[in-house]
């Protein structure tokens, strides 16, 4: 990166950020949180040994107005998250930022769960030595999620229980 674009990122950022806001309030009518989002969400919180946060290519303001929208905030830690502002080559590399984050904040982390929808979400998990939750809602075809190899497989989190149970690693 050049020293002026460098020097310009911040300001890129803050109209990125700006850019979202202005479009807040058509996110909230227009979108929605997937199903079963929500109630995964609630399942987990509080529960022992879970820190939920984000790992996201967005920028941190917009990553927190994305869930934000849809009153998903409530859940999560976004201290210990990792986002695309972060400075990072490969996603991967975003999972070492959220552990460290999470290592200064409630100590060593035993273990790291990447739930993403997209088989380079997989490959993030697998590379940075962290279980892979792929769920079939986002745009990726399921058959290339299946391909990944992720350590489970989930259509969608309408079913609470097997959600929790995939992503804390029961059974």
């Amino acid at each position: 990166m050049l020293d002026r674009d460098r020097e310009a990122l911040p300001r890129l950022l803050e109209e990125l950020a700006a850019a979202l806001e202005a479009r807040k309030e058509a996110m909230r009518r227009d979108g929605h949180a997937y199903p079963g989002v929500p109630e995964t969400l609630a399942a987990l919180h509080g529960r022992d040994g879970v820190v939920q946060s984000l790992l996201t290519g967005n920028i941190e303001p917009n990553a927190a107005l994305k869930v934000g929208a849809f009153g998903l905030e409530r859940w999560l830690d976004f201290d210990v998250g990792a986002y695309g502002s972060d400075p990072h080559d490969e996603r991967s590399e975003l999972v070492a930022v959220a552990r460290e984050r999470v290592r200064a904040k409630y100590g060593e982390p035993t273990s790291a769960v990447l739930v993403g929808d997209t088989p380079h979400d997989v490959q993030a998990a697998r590379e940075a030595g962290a279980r892979a939750v792929a769920v079939a809602t986002g745009f990726s075809d399921p058959d290339a999620l299946r391909a990944s190899r992720p350590d489970v497989l989930l259509d969608d989190l309408r079913d609470t229980a097997a959600a929790v149970k995939a992503i804390v690693g029961s059974g």
